[in-house]
């Protein structure tokens, strides 16, 4: 059998029994929820990485290091809960992200970074 006869007999057996039209439960990962938001983090001028830098760390504004420590740990929760964060939580984390990333970004720039 030619694979792709295979993958189209493959494909038919899942929808007959329904599964290939499963509806998500609450143990089933919302993987468009996760990239919507993983991307919504980033395009609002928040990296994972630059709010856990070091220097800023060590350096930087001790209210800006612990507001970028916070909101990282934001993000890390809600990635280990499969994305389920309500719209509103959604929509505060990528706020604070963009404030966050936003001073983050001057704080370097005031170094001549």
């Amino acid at each position: 059998m030619r694979r792709s006869h295979l993958l189209a007999a493959c494909l038919c057996c899942l929808m007959s029994s329904g599964m290939a039209h499963a509806v998500p439960d609450e143990k089933t990962p919302d993987y468009e929820q996760i990239g919507r938001f993983i991307y919504g983090f980033h395009r609002a001028g928040a990296s994972i990485d630059t709010l856990r830098d070091p220097e800023l760390a060590r350096n930087g504004p001790p209210a800006l290091a612990a507001r970028a420590h916070a909101l990282a740990e934001k993000y890390d929760a809600v990635i280990k809960a499969d994305g389920r964060a309500t719209d509103a939580e959604a929509q505060a984390i990528l706020r604070e992200a963009s404030e966050v990333g936003a001073a983050v970004d001057a704080w370097r720039r005031s170094r001549g970074r």
